[in-house]
């Protein structure tokens, strides 16, 4: 499918589906790099998914990502590794 031919489906669907105007592939892509992020993914694997060729890119959409869980998740991986540290 070209990229035009994605653009005219995705708005259909979205049209189909009552969505605003606002909705648009990019928009896809973005939640599909913030998503992975926000659930600890490294920007290689999140680069895996999205198909984006530099790093750069993947920093750019993820970096709004939940910092406070990532904080949270990162601390309970220390505690789980060396958990008689932890007492």
């Amino acid at each position: 499918m070209s990229e035009r031919d994605f653009n005219t489906f995705f708005r259909a669907a979205c049209d189909a589906a009552g969505l605003k105007d606002r909705c648009v592939p990019h928009g896809l892509r973005k939640a599909c790099c913030r998503r992975p992020a926000d659930l600890g993914k490294s920007p290689q694997e999140i680069a895996a998914i999205s198909g984006h060729l530099t790093l750069k890119e993947i920093e750019r959409y993820t970096k709004a990502f939940d910092r406070r869980q990532a904080a949270k998740r990162a601390m309970a991986a220390l505690v789980a590794a060396h958990p008689q540290k932890a007492a």
